[in-house]
């Protein structure tokens, strides 16, 4: 066509007169979004980035909580080739990368965006680092969560439990028709998960605020923290037997194909009965985890933004922070992930009945005082005494250990970081 040659003609003659095209920008972003939902949340930024002009260099590390991926960039940095975007949970997760002096600062698009007057207070708190904003937020999640099949508690006759003394009656019964009750990975993460839910529906807010938020040694080894070990223990016989090597979202599978009854697992978990094309709160169920009823316990991604010299670069993170936070990017990330959007602003009318009881009951928890920072993913203690604790919390889930030896350890354990 006449048209297309003149188009080739005028190009050439840009590069010929030294006004080349504007070039693309490449960066790299890590992240541990790997199950299938994941990558279907994250495609939709990677795709309004390079939609926009520049190009994403994608470096998917496996292995949730982020856990692996803290020292393959604890290595990157320190040989000086740090990725230009990192995923961070909010609170010491994050932090610990700020100590480091390597994150860009969002103070003027936080100013500009007024990130302020459309995100929750407690995540405006906890993106920040000595009065700086150093990251950028996607979500909240709940990680207080059960997701159940309802065809095993229809064919077992059994009811959904409330509370721990239901969970054992319909546990008990699950089993013996041929069920595995309770579906579970291996991976520290994934049992430190279950036990703050343990601790926070046993003991309520306050222990758990002492506990594992303040780390008061007298709480830790009041009688409360023996029985929630013992109740982990208890627990750990309904879960299934081959659980070396499986990761959470095998685990959320199990139900989704119903070989399972129920997963102690965050609402990343209903992002995979999304992608299988299953609805949350009707094929598979969404109910709190006993005993934590009115009790929001939350974990909220980020990417933060890694110091780089070239202009270009801080430009095109820029441009990514910006969009991130944009409505219309948060509303389609977060119904694929299966979180609901930090900003506070996003309609939910397109959300999962799940998503929506998220919404209503973390502006309930919010105004009621009954919204915690999850333990298990990072948010209230320092990962060296995170790290240690969930170690702890691990062995004894998978040995004999006895519950008054798992809390004296962890007394020491704590003493020790002090």
């Amino acid at each position: 066509m006449w048209w297309t040659r003149i188009i080739i003609i005028g190009l050439g003659l840009i590069g010929i007169f030294g006004l080349p095209l504007q070039a693309q920008t490449k960066i790299e972003v890590a992240h541990w979004w790997t199950s299938r939902a994941e990558a279907k949340a994250i495609s939709v930024i990677k795709q309004a980035f390079e939609q926009s002009g520049d190009i994403w260099v994608d470096s998917g590390i496996i292995g949730g909580a982020g856990d692996p991926m803290v020292e393959i960039l604890k290595n990157r940095i320190t040989t000086g080739n740090p990725p230009s975007a990192v995923q961070a949970l909010i609170g010491h997760h994050l932090w610990q990368w700020a100590e480091r002096d390597v994150l860009m600062s969002l103070d003027e698009i936080a100013a500009i965006e007024k990130w302020e007057d459309t995100l929750p207070p407690l995540v405006v708190q906890m993106i920040q680092y000595e009065g700086h904003y150093v990251a950028v937020p996607f979500n909240l999640h709940r990680v207080n969560w059960m997701w159940t099949s309802p065809e095993i508690f229809k064919n077992t006759k059994t009811e959904v439990p409330k509370t721990w003394d239901e969970f054992f009656v319909s546990a008990e019964k699950i089993q013996k028709a041929g069920f595995v009750p309770v579906a579970m990975g291996e991976e520290p993460w994934q049992v430190a998960t279950l036990f703050e839910a343990v601790a926070i529906g046993l003991g309520k807010g306050d222990f758990y605020q002492r506990a594992l938020i303040e780390l008061d040694l007298n709480t830790i080894q009041s009688e409360m923290m023996i029985e929630v070990f013992q109740t982990m223990r208890k627990i750990r016989a309904y879960t299934n037997k081959q659980r070396q090597g499986m990761t959470w979202d095998r685990a959320s599978s199990m139900v989704i194909k119903g070989q399972a009854a129920m997963q102690f697992m965050g609402d990343w978990a209903k992002g995979e009965v999304l992608a299988v094309g299953l609805s949350p709160g009707k094929e598979i169920g969404c109910f709190l985890i006993p005993q934590t009823q009115g009790i929001f316990l939350f974990v909220s991604d980020t990417f933060a933004m890694l110091n780089h010299h070239d202009p270009k670069i801080q430009l095109a993170q820029q441009k990514l922070a910006k969009m991130i936070m944009q409505p219309e990017i948060q509303e389609r990330f977060n119904r694929y992930k299966g979180s609901i959007p930090v900003r506070q602003d996003v309609d939910l009318k397109n959300f999962d009945a799940c998503g929506q009881r998220a919404k209503k009951d973390f502006e309930w928890s919010e105004k009621n005082k009954t919204l915690f920072p999850s333990f298990a993913f990072g948010l209230s203690a320092i990962p060296e005494i995170r790290t240690v604790i969930l170690e702890l919390i691990n062995k004894h889930f998978d040995s004999d250990m006895s519950a008054e030896a798992a809390v004296k350890k962890m007394v020491a354990l704590v003493k020790a970081a002090q």
